[in-house]
């Protein structure tokens, strides 16, 4: 009704009771199956045996050259959806990219770049 009952659609569901920290994340939910579950349910239309959400390849693809290159465990296929270096999962290549250039991913990175490169060293230290 009002202004005072005006909810912010980035911060809150208030269909599915969920509150959100960022706008990727609420759009990630508001383009999910649940939400539109509930809304079907809402409207009372029956819902479908397969929801059809928006396509992820319609949104940007992470970039691979920002984050440092790391050896093959930690490179794959699957790469906007799993980062096997921080053991961080992703809903869609948006937030992928967001966390290949965060600092979490970079200290990680740097940190097994470094330790391939002590390990390197001491192999040839001991060959010698």
């Amino acid at each position: 009704g009002s202004d005072a009952d005006t909810v912010d659609k980035n911060k809150c569901c208030t269909l599915c009771n969920m509150s959100f920290t960022s706008a990727v994340v609420a759009d990630s939910h508001y383009q999910g199956k649940i939400h539109a579950k509930r809304l079907k349910l809402l409207l009372g239309e029956k819902p479908p045996l397969k929801t059809t959400a928006t396509p992820l390849s319609s949104l940007k693809a992470p970039r691979v050259d920002t984050a440092p290159v790391v050896s093959s465990p930690y490179q794959r296929r699957d790469s906007d959806r799993y980062c096997g270096l921080c053991a961080a999962w992703f809903n869609n290549p948006l937030m992928a990219q967001q966390h290949y250039d965060g600092k979490k991913h970079k200290k990680n990175a740097a940190r097994v770049a470094l330790l391939e490169q002590l390990g390197t060293s001491l192999d040839l230290g001991e060959l010698r």
